[in-house]
């Protein structure tokens, strides 16, 4: 478009997200730490509650939230330093999405492009839960016992079934639980190369401002790719080992390549199926005891 003897480009790219869809939480991830905190929305500004989805003023006084206890928080961005849930899929699962996201950044590193991030929705669901004696009496400090301490294993018996019946009137178990259940996930913002500007920056970062420069978010793409990569094995759940299928969710990974030479890896999607019904992608669910069942 050229407008004032200037031309401009426009690049059009897929929403991540689903329009229509209900996100609880969405999360920009770099892999880096320095100012990478969510900032507060303006206390004047009418924003959304992540919770009960409500449209709230965060000055004002009556701004009590209907699905969570205490006040309303704003469904802003939230940065690498807010994400403090690991992304726990299907291993098999895991282990596709997590190759996808290798050979992308694979080829955005040879393209030299850093500073993209990736984009994470989840959207969250509230599950009733049935809790076992098993679950009750788990305790991940206790020892397992041995032939040689049998004396000591009776003793340990006996008090843990002293402590059990002097709690057993003040100890309930949970009806439901609130969790992701759908997340969203895109690579965005790989339109950024190597430049000279993002080298001056880097370096006044560095000696003028003191920031980590191992923190930084500017960084050359070898570098920034590596770690990018290194941070995936920290946000994802990669030591799952049980064969079931977790609570219902589902991915939707979706990356386009800014060249002409479409080579990356196109849109996907992955459905984790269980004894649930398809969730509405517009319902609230932390507002109703209408819910799915969870078992264990």
């Amino acid at each position: 478009l050229e407008m004032f003897s200037q031309t401009f480009y426009f690049v059009v790219m897929l929403n991540c997200f689903d329009p229509h869809a209900y996100i609880n939480e969405r999360f920009d991830i770099k892999g880096s730490w320095v100012n990478r905190s969510a900032e507060p929305s303006k206390k004047s500004k009418r924003v959304v509650c992540r919770h009960c989805n409500e449209y709230f003023i965060p000055s004002a006084k009556n701004d009590k939230c209907k699905a969570m206890v205490g006040k309303h928080e704003a469904n802003v961005v939230l940065k690498d330093n807010d994400l403090r849930t690991k992304i726990s899929l299907h291993w098999q699962d895991t282990t596709q999405v997590m190759e996808t996201l290798k050979k992308d950044t694979d080829l955005l590193g040879k393209l030299g492009v850093m500073d993209y991030s990736l984009l994470v929705g989840v959207k969250k669901w509230k599950f009733e839960v049935e809790i076992t004696d098993e679950m009750m009496a788990f305790n991940p400090n206790t020892k397992k016992s041995t032939p040689n301490t049998s004396t000591k294993t009776k003793g340990l018996k006996a008090t843990q079934q002293q402590e059990t019946s002097m709690s057993i009137h003040s100890t309930f178990s949970a009806r439901t639980v609130s969790g992701p259940a759908v997340y969203h996930l895109g690579i965005v913002d790989f339109l950024q190369d190597w430049s000279m500007k993002k080298r001056l920056e880097r370096l006044f970062k560095i000696y003028i401002t003191r920031k980590d420069p191992d923190g930084l978010s500017v960084m050359a793409p070898e570098p920034y790719k590596q770690r990018f990569q290194s941070n995936l094995l920290q946000i994802f759940d990669v030591n799952t080992t049980t064969a079931s299928p977790p609570p219902p969710a589902t991915i939707e990974l979706s990356i386009r390549n800014p060249t002409n030479d479409a080579v990356m890896a196109g849109s996907q999607e992955m459905t984790l199926q269980t004894n649930t019904d398809i969730i509405d992608s517009t319902y609230n669910p932390l507002l109703t005891h209408s819910t799915g069942k969870l078992h264990f």
